[in-house]
């Protein structure tokens, strides 16, 4: 029988080999299971080294029962790191095991099944899918009924998000078979930042690479319309959250690529959110957009593709955004400020050109009252 501490070293050499593993329980814990009552619970998250006042606002802490209800974990996890704790649900008074040490740029996620311990990791560092920085090839998913010759004149519409190592979502909705059902053909641009590729995928376009998913949008879209698939005066982009930032940012250096833009509780104001520590996750997101307080290089990354800091007076596409009163994770008064802006500029733009004929521009603020999005 193998001791907790050698089973624990097990795990950590495992954690590197693959992606998906099963352990038996009995190798971490060989004599009984164990718990840890509610006042015990709180003493150990209270004086646990990832809480203290460095590291407090960096890791997410969750406490969640496995699906059997065996298991309680405790999941300490930051954008770049895990560390799950294990206690028994039945047993008390016992300490609570760790399963694997922190490792830079190691996540895994524990769960138990049948007296079987499932990790579900990356490969660790330096083993991941890598790809080139220059000439990488974006993967683009294209949806129509209509034969690809007839999609010359088929209206476009386009999602994209390319943040936080997430997959673009391409769950199934009505409205999209409709759109389908009524021509239109729907993109998914899987750009940078996702992780549709793996985890160099995602980190490729962190920090000072977030314009890597902007410079990647453009060459899917153009790439779009040289195979014959739409046109730009035809097209549309849709996003949510964070999505919204390459969105924003291509507004901003090629607004002529598209017709319409539909965001939701859009993150147009990544410079000011950055800036402010006093908001609730500008910390915790600092892995991911670059900290400008403290680091002039990443301040300087950030103002040049922030939708908000970079608006110009000229021509943009007609835009639909949605915000929310109460949303803590994107702030309302930066989507208002956008919008405040960007009509100022394009009332400055027509001003000085005023247009003839037929184009018509719209800008719509859409205030809802609820709470909080959903990606």
């Amino acid at each position: 029988m193998l001791s907790k501490q050698k089973a624990c070293s097990r795990v950590m050499g495992m954690l590197y080999m693959g992606m998906l593993y099963l352990l038996p329980v009995c190798l971490l814990f060989p004599s009984c299971f164990f718990s840890l009552p509610h006042s015990n619970l709180h003493s150990f998250l209270s004086h646990h080294p990832c809480f203290d006042h460095q590291h407090l606002r960096r890791v997410f802490v969750e406490v969640v029962l496995s699906s059997d209800r065996r298991l309680l974990t405790i999941n300490c996890n930051s954008k770049s790191s895990s560390e799950v704790w294990l206690i028994d649900v039945n047993t008390p008074g016992l300490e609570p095991i760790l399963v694997q040490p922190r490792q830079p740029q190691l996540l895994y996620h524990v769960e138990h099944w049948r007296c079987w311990l499932i990790i579900l990791a990356n490969t660790g560092p330096g083993q991941e899918y890598q790809v080139e920085c220059d000439g990488t090839l974006v993967p683009v998913t294209v949806l129509h009924a209509e034969s690809v010759e007839c999609l010359k004149e088929a209206p476009l519409l386009v999602h994209v998000y390319g943040a936080y190592g997430r997959d673009l979502n391409m769950e199934f909705c009505p409205e999209r078979r409709l759109l389908m059902e009524l021509g239109w053909a729907l993109a998914y641009c899987h750009i940078r930042g996702g992780g549709e590729r793996g985890l160099s995928w995602h980190r490729q376009a962190c920090e000072e690479g977030k314009q890597r998913g902007l410079e990647d949008l453009r060459a899917c879209l153009q790439h779009l319309f040289s195979s014959g698939i739409s046109s730009p005066l035809l097209t549309a982009l849709t996003s949510c959250s964070a999505g919204a930032v390459p969105v924003g940012a291509l507004c901003n250096t090629n607004p002529h690529l598209m017709r319409a833009v539909i965001l939701q509780a859009p993150f147009l104001d990544v410079l000011g959110t950055m800036q402010d520590p006093r908001l609730p996750l500008t910390v915790e997101e600092r892995e991911e957009w670059g900290d400008p307080l403290a680091d002039q290089q990443h301040r300087l990354t950030i103002a040049s593709y922030c939708p908000l800091h970079n608006i110009t007076p000229q021509r943009y596409p007609s835009m639909l955004l949605t915000a929310y009163s109460g949303d803590a994770r994107v702030p309302l008064a930066g989507v208002i400020q956008y919008t405040e802006r960007l009509k100022k500029a394009i009332h400055t733009h027509f001003t000085i050109h005023p247009v003839s004929g037929k184009y018509c521009q719209t800008l719509s603020l859409s205030l809802s009252l609820s709470h909080a999005h959903t990606e």
